[in-house]
């Protein structure tokens, strides 16, 4: 058993919403790499990411205190906790929401460029959550790196699908259909 089925076997737990394809996928190009890894989103996958990583080089964006309780086993240095004031899906599909407001946090800052960008969160799975556009927008402009691989979760949705196009349209990428599909993003 190699270790990326070591590390999957061990940490993946039927709670978590992502395919295993695309868990395994992101696995692969983690596991024993040394990689900068940022994780936009916290949930029942977090452990998981957190030890593949070997408990470093991870950061954690996430604004629901709840799921930051719940991953009380990642140390507190490698979680970001960050409101996203006044954005919502229905604001972003409206492209009402200017992304100049939102400032690059100094902890993102500091730790920039990343190797590996998951877009997991925040929530956006109806019109009056966070939704997903900072996110987009800082990875797009300040976090990447010409040879970074950013990976979208729930890319069938109409808002993740239109920011695809606003942000990444010119990207190439991969895409995993299971669950409410998932693409990898490189250059």
């Amino acid at each position: 058993m190699n270790d990326i089925d070591l590390i999957f076997n061990n940490f993946y737990n039927k709670n978590i919403q992502l395919s295993e394809n695309l868990i395994k996928n992101i696995l692969h190009e983690i596991v024993g790499k040394n990689k900068k890894l940022l994780i936009f989103g916290m949930g029942h996958d977090s452990l998981l990411w957190y030890k593949a990583n070997n408990e470093k080089n991870i950061i954690f964006v996430e604004n629901d205190i709840n799921y930051i309780k719940m991953n009380h086993q990642i140390k507190k240095r490698y979680i970001l906790k960050y409101s996203y004031n006044h954005s919502s899906v229905i604001k972003s599909l409206n492209n009402e929401i200017d992304c100049l407001k939102y400032t690059l946090p100094k902890k993102l800052e500091r730790k920039k460029p990343f190797d590996i960008i998951l877009i997991d969160g925040p929530f956006a799975g109806i019109m009056c959550a966070i939704g997903r556009e900072i996110p987009f927008y800082w990875s797009k402009n300040f976090l990447m790196h010409e040879k970074t691989k950013i990976f979208i979760d729930d890319i069938n949705r109409d808002h993740e699908y239109n920011l695809l196009n606003k942000y990444f349209a010119y990207f190439q990428h991969e895409y995993f259909p299971e669950r409410n599909g998932s693409i990898v993003l490189f250059l």
